[in-house]
């Protein structure tokens, strides 16, 4: 558990086996009567509905966050069945697998959605959404039309005061 700084009561479970409860200035190590249960204890010290609460209730010290020993003893944690802890745990890692494999689906769907966006503006730009009306002037007539309003309108208008003064 990260007891200063940064991140302070995070937690994670190691493999290792330490002699003491002190692996380095910032972390400690809590170790279990039933090792067994560490997978369990790691989601529940992790539940912000549960002992990350605790977690955060205890932490002091705005600049430079701490957790001390003595808070650490002092926090309550649940006397659970081994076999229920092992189908807690169970059932979290298979929510977390869902839940994996429904952002995958997300993302794949956002990816798809992008593709579709841009086919769907080619397409309309290419008159290819609605049937296109064979009486419809193109384009290019349209475009011819509207450049030769505005040649005419510029031409019909003195360009600046010093014009207007030398026609008046």
């Amino acid at each position: 558990m990260t007891i200063v700084g940064a991140g302070t009561g995070d937690i994670c479970r190691i493999d290792a086996d330490y002699d003491n409860y002190f692996i380095c200035q910032s972390v400690a190590r809590i170790k279990l009567r039933s090792p067994e249960l560490s997978s369990f204890y790691q989601y529940w010290f992790a539940s912000e509905e549960h002992g990350g609460r605790d977690f955060k209730a205890a932490i002091y010290g705005a600049a430079r966050p701490h957790l001390s020993f003595d808070q650490i003893n002092g926090f309550v944690v649940p006397d659970v069945d081994v076999q229920k802890a092992m189908t807690a745990v169970s059932k979290i890692e298979r929510a977390f697998t869902r839940a994996g494999r429904l952002e995958a689906e997300a993302g794949r769907a956002h990816t798809l959605l992008d593709r579709m966006k841009t086919t769907i503006l080619a397409k309309a730009f290419k008159g290819q959404l609605v049937p296109q009306d064979p009486n419809d002037e193109p384009a290019s007539v349209l475009l011819d039309r509207i450049r030769a309003r505005r040649i005419a309108s510029a031409q019909a208008k003195p360009k600046s005061r010093a014009d207007r003064r030398i026609t008046a």
